[in-house]
């Protein structure tokens, strides 16, 4: 998740109160399942999955599961252009 894409995440209303967070990762083109990272809440409200590995340029789905309450949440989700080397 880039920088801009965290801001979005923390201010959205609900996710700045999350509870918990994951980081979903798919490489469709290239066979790969889905991936799952949990999140860390760190400084300034910001949520980071580390050890997240991204061996091959491509587009990627992205999604972000965060738990706002109980039983409550809310999803947001991307597609990620990452360049080669």
């Amino acid at each position: 998740m880039d920088a801009a894409e965290g801001q979005c995440f923390r201010r959205h209303r609900d996710a700045r109160h999350a509870k918990e967070a994951t980081l979903v990762l798919s490489l469709p083109e290239h066979g790969f399942d889905t991936s799952e990272r949990k999140a860390a809440l760190g400084s300034q409200s910001y949520w980071h999955a580390g050890n997240v590995p991204l061996p091959f340029a491509g587009r990627r789905y992205i999604r972000v599961d965060a738990l706002v309450a109980d039983h409550r949440k809310i999803t947001l989700e991307d597609d990620l252009d990452v360049p080669g080397p």
